[in-house]
């Protein structure tokens, strides 16, 4: 997605306040009136989307047993991750089915 740079965000938001009648930035618009460092630049799309997401599945089943018993042991495992950063991973638990 094409986003603006920071001087094409600082140009909108000068001109949402002059569309406003505002000629005095506000203490809370740290953005545009000065606290923060406007020659900064983050490109977040790269920062927050730039991860790689893995998706592991594991299944097993033992079965066997003899004219007069069977049995069947099974299992899954399941473990996904996000293209975010951090741990919003997502796992399945051990399922273990006795018959």
């Amino acid at each position: 997605m094409k986003m603006m740079n920071t001087e094409q965000y600082l140009a909108m938001r000068a001109e949402a306040f002059a569309n406003d009648g505002i000629t005095e930035y506000p203490e809370s618009a740290y953005d545009i009136n000065g606290i923060w460092d406007q020659s900064r630049s983050t490109n977040w799309q790269k920062e927050l989307m730039g991860g790689t997401s893995k998706i592991t599945n594991i299944n097993g089943s033992i079965s066997g047993g003899s004219g007069q018993t069977q049995f069947m042991v099974s299992g899954t495992y399941g473990k996904e991750t996000t293209v975010l950063p951090g741990d919003f991973g997502y796992n399945r638990t051990f399922e273990i089915l006795l018959q």
